[in-house]
């Protein structure tokens, strides 16, 4: 179990994700030596990419898709600060939300976290 406030924005709590996954890419330029052998440079391993879905109201979807507007924005996720761009991927509605009271709606968002 996560807890509560597991991720934070900016500074402003947002909540708990539904589903999370991490993945990792390799900035690497690599070629063949004429023995055979790797040569190359290598610009940033284990650069990592957090994929979001979260459940929301109309009122969280909001205040999500604020901060995936932001050119940049700081996240704190598992207690480790760190600096990137929040990207909304995609939403779809709940069929027949809107008649839910209080809300627009319930939504459920994709939401990736490229770390800077």
């Amino acid at each position: 179990m996560i807890g509560d406030n597991y991720i934070s924005i900016n500074g402003e709590t947002i909540p708990n994700p539904a589903a999370l996954k991490i993945s990792y890419t390799n900035e690497e330029s690599i070629g063949k030596a004429e023995a055979g052998t790797d040569i190359g440079t290598v610009r940033r391993l284990l650069k990592r990419t957090f994929a979001f879905s979260f459940d929301s109201s109309s009122r969280g979807r909001a205040k999500i898709k604020t901060f995936c507007a932001l050119a940049e924005c700081q996240a704190v996720i598992q207690g480790e600060t760190m600096t990137g761009r929040l990207r909304l991927t995609g939403e779809s509605m709940l069929k027949n939300s809107e008649y839910v009271a209080n809300t627009d709606g319930l939504w459920t968002l994709t939401v990736n976290f490229i770390e800077k």
